[in-house]
Formats: C-alpha cells, sequence, structure tokens
C-alpha cells in the first residue's frame, strides 16, 4: 500500500518490517528517549545508534526515509575513514561501490517475474593513482543498456522502456556537464524533469561543472531550477560556490539564487574554520544577507565566527597567518567585532578565548 518499511515476503500473510533495526531506531527517536550504551543482549542494535547519535540533527525527528539516507551516509563515512587509515590513496585502486536496497512487492514484476528488490546507488567511485573518479553515469548507461537491447523495441515491455527513457535522460545529463547545448535542445524530454540519483537537476550538473551557457540555457526555460534542491538540501548554487565556479555562481544570484539563512551560516562557519579566503569571499559576495549570517552564525559549541576565528589564532603556520588577518579583519568589517561579548556553550566570551590563546 506504499508504506516505508512495511514489506510483504513470500511465505507470510502479514508484512514485516525492512530494515527491522532501522525502525527501532526510528521508534526510539519518536519517543524521545533513545539509550545509547552497549546491550550486551544487542550489541549490533547498540552500535548502530551509537554510530547515528552524532550524525543526526539534534532535536528533529527524521521521517524513515531521511533515516534511511542517514544510515547510508553514516556507512560511507565510516569505510572512507578506513580506507583513509589503511590504504595509501597514491599507490593504489581501489572501487566504492555504495548503495540502498530496496524491497520491492511480492506479485508479478513488470517483465512477468516473481517479486523485484531494486537498488538505489549511491556512490560508485574508483580511487587510482591519487584521482577520484565517478563510475555513476558509465553504470547507469550499462544498466539501461542491457535492459533496452534484450528485446527487439516491437516487443519490449515496460522494463525495457523505462531503461531507454533513463538511458535517454544519462545522455542529457552528459550533456548539461559537457556544455552540449545542440543535445539539450534536441533533448525531446522535459529538462526540468531529469535529475541523477542524488536528485541533482541539470542546473545543478551544470553549475557543479562551471557550464554557464548551459545555465542560462536552463534557467531561460525553467527560471524555478534556480531554487530545486538535491537530497542534501544544496541549490546550484551551494555547487557552484564549492568548485569555485564564480562566474556561473555570478549568474545564478542574478537568477535569485543568492545563498541565505542558516545555509549561508553553516558554509561561512567551515570557510573560517578552513582559513578558506576565497571560499569566504565568494559566500559573502554570492549572499543574500552576508553581514547578517555572519554576525548570527553559531557552531555547534555556540562560537560566533569571530570566536572561532580568535580560537585558532595559536599554532597557525606561516602561510596561514595573512588568511587569518584577513578572515579577523572582514568579520570586524561586517560588525561581528559586536558580538565580542557574546559566550559559547562552555561559559566563554571571544575575548577570554582570545587571552586563553594567547597565553598559552
Amino acid at each position: 500500500e506504499g508504506e516505508f518499511g512495511k514489506v510483504y515476503r513470500p511465505g507470510r500473510a502479514a508484512p514485516s518490517s525492512a530494515c527491522g533495526a532501522m525502525i527501532l531506531l526510528h521508534n526510539e527517536l519518536k519517543s524521545s528517549k533513545i539509550r545509547v550504551s552497549l546491550d550486551p543482549i544487542d550489541m549490533e542494535q547498540s552500535l548502530l545508534k551509537q554510530s547515528m547519535v552524532n550524525n543526526l540533527p539534534y532535536g528533529h525527528v527524521p521521517t524513515l526515509v531521511e533515516l534511511t539516507y542517514k544510515v547510508y551516509d553514516t556507512i560511507l563515512q565510516d569505510v572512507r575513514s578506513i580506507l583513509n587509515a589503511v590504504v595509501d590513496h597514491s599507490n593504489c585502486e581501489f572501487v566504492i561501490v555504495g548503495g540502498i536496497q530496496i524491497h520491492g512487492p511480492v506479485g508479478l514484476g513488470f517483465d512477468g517475474s516473481s517479486s523485484k528488490d531494486f537498488f538505489w546507488p549511491g556512490e560508485i567511485i574508483k580511487v587510482s593513482g591519487g584521482e577520484t573518479h565517478d563510475l555513476y553515469e558509465e553504470y547507469a548507461a550499462e544498466v539501461a543498456k542491457s535492459l533496452s537491447t534484450t528485446r527487439k523495441k516491437s516487443t519490449w515491455n515496460v522494463d525495457n522502456v523505462l531503461a531507454y527513457l533513463q538511458l535517454r535522460r544519462r545522455n542529457i545529463r552528459l550533456a548539461a556537464m559537457t556544455g552540449n547545448i545542440a543535445e539539450l535542445r534536441a533533448a525531446g524530454i522535459g529538462l526540468s524533469t531529469v535529475n541523477d540519483h542524488h536528485q541533482r537537476t541539470l542546473l545543478h550538473i551544470a553549475a557543479q561543472h562551471g557550464q554557464l551557457e548551459v545555465a542560462k540555457f536552463l534557467i531561460n526555460l525553467h527560471p524555478k531550477l534556480v531554487e530545486a534542491e538535491d537530497i542534501a538540501g544544496h541549490t546550484a548554487m551551494e555547487l557552484a560556490l564549492q568548485g569555485g565556479h564564480e562566474e556561473v555562481a555570478d549568474f545564478l544570484a542574478d537568477k535569485g539564487g543568492g545563498l541565505f539563512g542558516k545555509k549561508l551560516q553553516d558554509a561561512l562557519i567551515q570557510a573560517v574554520k578552513k582559513l578558506d579566503v576565497k571560499q569566504f569571499r565568494m559566500l559573502l559576495k554570492h549572499s543574500i544577507d552576508g553581514n547578517e549570517a555572519v554576525n548570527n552564525a553559531r557552531d555547534e559549541d555556540g562560537k560566533s565566527l569571530l570566536h572561532i576565528c580568535v580560537s585558532m589564532r595559536s599554532g597557525l603556520q606561516k602561510h596561514q597567518i595573512e588568511a587569518y588577518s584577513f578572515l579577523h579583519d572582514e568579520l570586524e568589517r561586517c560588525g561581528a567585532v559586536e558580538s565580542m561579548e557574546d559566550i559559547d556553550f562552555f561559559g566563554n566570551s571571544v575575548l577570554e578565548q582570545a587571552v586563553k590563546r594567547t597565553s598559552s
């Protein structure tokens, strides 16, 4: 009946849960009571809860679908952490295939077979010689090609048609990625409906790869794409800024895609923590409420941007001093100096933090 977390299995009259461990965790989150101590009777469930607590926003109870994505993200982070710890990326070659298995209904599939399960490909990458290559488009093309060529078109079933459309959409995404506007004009499919496996629109893809002319073409046809978000909640503007594609960011800002609110504040926090002057400048340039975000941004410890900046003062390398000085001056220019008396969650003001860092 379309209920998430319920699946009919052969030999069972009633639906059962999938994934049972995740549904138990979801029920605890909904009850506002979650036990994270190690349970010797069910250690696997305890470890799941301990892993997830650090990856869930405080105070927000996710839906079961949101929780599923969060579990996937957590597993992927663990795999990356292990690989970073034990593998020399510059001297090895490996592939990461991550995704989510989705149980289909019991009964006949589109091609007359028994029940079907599905696979959502979250990340498919190859690391070779220190370089990372995204294999998703190759994967999508091969899957679609194998399904769409198994029969003559005159005998295609629903699966074959869907696979053919998937292949067409893959070619359209590649056109947006490479700047092939002629291919986009001849697509024959509504361009605003084409997304990848992370729900990124063609505008997201164009922004991510710095394709300014494609972005102009898409916005002219579908102005609302500038507001669209992918699975992670990112707009095309955010991807353009992450990639350092300033011309695309300029254009999107002019079309109403400027950053604001919590998204802008979080991005500014990361830029300050990394002493990333270029990113900080770009964020302010392409924001709607830059000065307000500078003054209102707080990290997980309740520290303001100036607080964060001051706390990093000691221990900087020579090449980092200039970046620190610029950020400190820029924060003062935006009025952050008024937050000198603000205190973090540990009761430290900016001034007290500065004194501690100087004395240490």
